[in-house]
């Protein structure tokens, strides 16, 4: 479970995130609805293959953009999701701080790149294309 004030600070830091995006990518989070929880579930997990311990810190369910064959593509399968606690965590330091300037940049940091990682694969791209790009 998140703290109350980390997820004051999380979500204040993705409203700026959201915000800021290109009118393009803006207009997919009006497709697309972007979920936020705290962390994944076990069962989440177990789908990507990952072990309880790992940290996912977003995930893109659905089809991209670029796969989609037709226009009646049920559009409700699609979500983007982001994981509070696991972010966080990728945000602190080796001593696990979760206050001061440091530690918000390192947020802010995680939550664009996590953001624009998962609005990426919506638009149809895979790992290789987003570590390319600086979002891997």
């Amino acid at each position: 479970m998140v703290k109350p004030e980390l997820r004051a600070i999380f979500d204040a830091i993705l409203d700026d995130e959201i915000a800021a995006l290109p009118e393009e990518l803006a207009l997919v989070l009006e497709e697309v609805p972007l979920k936020v929880e705290d962390e994944p579930s076990a069962r989440t997990l177990e789908g990507m293959g990952m072990e309880p311990d790992e940290d996912l810190l977003g995930l893109h369910q659905g089809t991209s953009i670029d796969m989609r064959k037709s226009e009646g593509y049920p559009r409700d399968l699609d979500l983007m999701m982001l994981f509070r606690g696991p972010i966080i965590r990728q945000s602190a330091d080796d001593a696990g701080t979760t206050k001061g300037r440091r530690f918000e940049r390192e947020l802010t940091r995680q939550i664009h790149v996590t953001l624009w990682h998962e609005i990426g694969h919506h638009l149809g791209l895979d790992e290789d294309d987003l570590e390319e790009l600086g979002y891997g």
